[in-house]
């Protein structure tokens, strides 16, 4: 506004030979005071939906860039109209000059400053942006800017509707900067058309025609950029899911690594202390035995705290299908012992039941005690059963000793490591032997009725 008022007073002064008057000190006025209103509505109404007008994308400036020139061009009408009924012997241009050229300076002059700015304050962010498109692309544009002139010149009854289209193409195409160079190109031409024009309507109609133009192929162009942007967040957003899938897979592999590592050593310390004892006599096994003990100690407290590294998220209880797990449990007991893939007799319900716990512990539990049967039945069946009664899911394994099986040397800790599971997560671990020979291990979780119950 000052910078207009001095351009203005200056001319007013220079010029005509006397200063600006009341009404177009306000003529002068008004225009940029809506602008700066409007805008600022624009904004507003940006930040308040940032979900659907985001900070990045240029659909805000796109909308301000419509909406600047014809509110401001109402303004000014309606002004024009108040000062008509006050003074009927003033006269002034009419409304439509105003919104013409107007809309047209915008979009011919604001874009530029606008692209620099981002430029210099995000120049990594717009390097793709300020890339030339492919040849290809290159090519077909010009081929549709200049059919879109052909077409207008060669049917003068279509205007400049062809051109429009074209135009449009443009925005698609190219985004903002395609849909700015076509808007300059056709200015220029359509300025050399118009001034060729006999009379004064035909010029109006050309001008209006090339808003219309530069209007559609300006939005065009920026909701391709805001596409544009769009699709760069959501290919980050799936870098960075992807990312996190990984690392929560790695954590999940660790944490199963730390179980099956935690079973030996545990193993390990108790035969040691064991040694320690019952080496008495030979103080130099006591202590070497004294010292594994120890430092099998001090290798599971490290195990203990790599698996609280990283958060415990993995460590919350979430539902867990039994189904699923007995039968993956089967498949990695068959893996390790070839010889009894066969042996193993699997029966599953229909129905899933499902149990809330660890999934890495339970898996851990039921394969500690699909081992020891495999180990103590290393030629006779397996029988594994899921059933449910009442509100508890149960799991039995049945096993016939072999009288000749070969003793493995444990001290049951695979079974104490299952029970204390078991016991954790709420159930019980209960071992009996029928009057033939079978040994049965039954397990008791709590069952809920869907996973998300």
């Amino acid at each position: 506004m000052l910078a207009e008022l001095l351009a203005q007073g200056v001319l007013w002064i220079a010029v005509a030979g006397h200063p600006l008057s009341p009404k177009a000190v306000v003529d002068i006025i008004l225009p940029p005071l809506t602008t700066g209103c409007i805008i600022a509505a624009v904004r507003w109404e940006e930040r308040r939906n940032q979900a659907d007008l985001a900070i990045d994308n240029p659909l805000p400036f796109g909308l301000a860039t419509i909406l600047v020139p014809t509110g401001t061009a109402l303004v000014r009408g309606g002004w024009q109209w108040l000062w008509a009924r006050y003074d009927a012997s003033a006269t002034s241009l009419p409304t439509s000059a105003f919104l013409l050229g107007d809309l047209l300076g915008v979009l011919v002059v604001a874009p530029i400053f606008l692209w620099l700015t981002e430029d210099k304050a995000k120049p990594r962010n717009n390097v793709q942006h300020m890339l030339w498109p492919p040849p290809r692309v290159m090519r077909q544009a010009v081929l549709v800017f200049m059919a879109g002139w052909l077409l207008a010149i060669l049917l003068p009854d279509l205007r400049l509707m062809p051109v429009m289209l074209a135009m449009t193409w443009l925005g698609l195409s190219l985004g903002s900067k395609g849909a700015w160079i076509a808007i300059i190109l056709s200015g220029g031409i359509t300025l050399l058309w118009s001034a060729l024009a006999p009379d004064v309507p035909t010029r109006l109609t050309l001008h209006i025609g090339l808003v219309i133009a530069a209007v559609s192929a300006y939005l065009a162009g920026s909701y391709t950029d805001a596409q544009r942007s769009a699709r760069q967040a959501i290919a980050r957003r799936n870098r960075l899911l992807f990312q996190a899938e990984r690392l929560k897979t790695l954590r999940a592999m660790s944490v199963a690594v730390i179980h099956e590592i935690s079973q030996p050593l545990s193993t390990l310390a108790i035969e040691s202390r064991h040694l320690a004892t019952v080496s008495q006599k030979d103080m130099e096994i006591a202590e070497s035995a004294a010292i594994v003990a120890r430092k099998v100690d001090t290798l599971s407290a490290m195990i203990r705290r790599l698996r609280q590294f990283g958060g415990r998220a993995l460590d919350n209880p979430a539902p867990v299908s039994l189904v699923l797990l007995i039968g993956e449990v089967v498949k990695l007991a068959a893996g390790e012992a070839a010889s009894k893939a066969g042996a193993v007799k699997l029966a599953l319900p229909d129905e899933d039941i499902v149990v809330l716990g660890q999934e890495i512990e339970l898996t851990q539990a039921f394969l500690n005690l699909v081992h020891n049967a495999m180990a103590a039945s290393p030629a006779g069946p397996i029988i594994i059963s899921l059933t449910r009664h009442e509100q508890d899911a149960k799991v039995t394994i049945t096993n016939l000793p072999a009288s000749a099986a070969p003793d493995s040397g444990g001290f049951g800790v695979g079974s104490l490591i299952a029970r204390t599971i078991i016991a954790t997560h709420g159930g019980g671990l209960t071992r009996e032997e029928s009057k033939d020979g079978w040994i049965v291990h039954e397990t008791r979780l709590p069952a809920i009725g869907t996973p998300y119950e």
